[in-house]
């Protein structure tokens, strides 16, 4: 499909620069069951992880062929993100012919929000919806520094996890998160706080580590970083294939 037709599915894509009319642009604020996911707003800044300990903030630009580039504080780079806004509904991925994220005007129950999401009809760019893992998915992350300074507590944040690239969300059953510190112990993530080291998810989907979650790695009762500044190291499993996920591996906690 070429851009062209692409473009001409968007209701009332917007152009940069134009606001238009708040109901048929991607100008507004977009919600996830009853959280509030995503601030886009008219003068090109957002504000994503509104339900986690920090709110990430950023810009965004309309490309006028159907795309936005994201480009959050935290990155080093802007992210080339498809989109298509049908009335109160928005839908956002990272390839035009992968799974979508799916966003909403209007909050609604949490229950009620995989059944309405499943029933939508989908726009041309998307193959699924988030939840569905797609065959082959090629993932790849991101990781910097938690804006907290590191104590000689056993409860600190350490760093933030993010996609750069990903087809869709994929289920906490098919990851295993493990970290090293700079003495070379190592203990792996969970989000059920079964372990020294937490997972904080900020997206509506626990089971999921969604498309654009932006995930807290945390102390859960151990002091895995006194003295900072601390070296860490992370891998990241697929532990279908048995394959690491691509990311910047390393990070200094300080």
């Amino acid at each position: 499909m070429s851009l062209l037709l692409i473009t001409t599915t968007l209701a009332g894509c917007l152009h940069e620069g134009d606001v238009g009319d708040e109901d048929s642009t991607i100008v507004g604020d977009w919600y996830q069951g009853e959280q509030k996911a995503l601030i886009i707003n008219g003068n090109g800044t957002l504000l994503g992880d509104l339900n986690g300990d920090n709110t990430e903030t950023g810009t965004w630009s309309d490309n006028g062929n159907g795309t936005i580039d994201l480009k959050w504080d935290t990155h080093t780079s802007a992210s080339t993100v498809w989109f298509v806004v049908d009335g109160d509904w928005l839908f956002l991925n990272n390839d035009e012919y992968s799974n979508c994220e799916v966003m909403s005007r209007v909050s609604m129950e949490n229950d009620a929000w995989s059944s309405t999401v499943d029933a939508l009809t989908l726009p041309q760019i998307c193959e699924g919806i988030g939840f569905d893992e797609p065959e082959n998915p090629q993932y790849q992350y991101g990781v910097t520094d938690h804006s907290s300074q590191p104590s000689n507590g056993t409860n600190d944040e350490l760093m933030n996890l993010f996609f750069v690239t990903s087809p869709g969300a994929i289920n906490w059953t098919n990851l295993t998160v493990q970290i090293t510190n700079g003495d070379g112990v190592s203990v792996i993530c969970t989000t059920d706080n079964s372990t020294d080291c937490a997972i904080i998810q900020s997206g509506s989907d626990d089971n999921h580590w969604e498309v654009l979650e932006i995930l807290q790695i945390a102390e859960n009762g151990a002091d895995l970083c006194s003295g900072p500044p601390c070296e860490f190291t992370i891998k990241i499993i697929d532990i279908r294939t048995g394959i690491n996920l691509l990311g910047n591996d390393a990070v200094i906690v300080e």
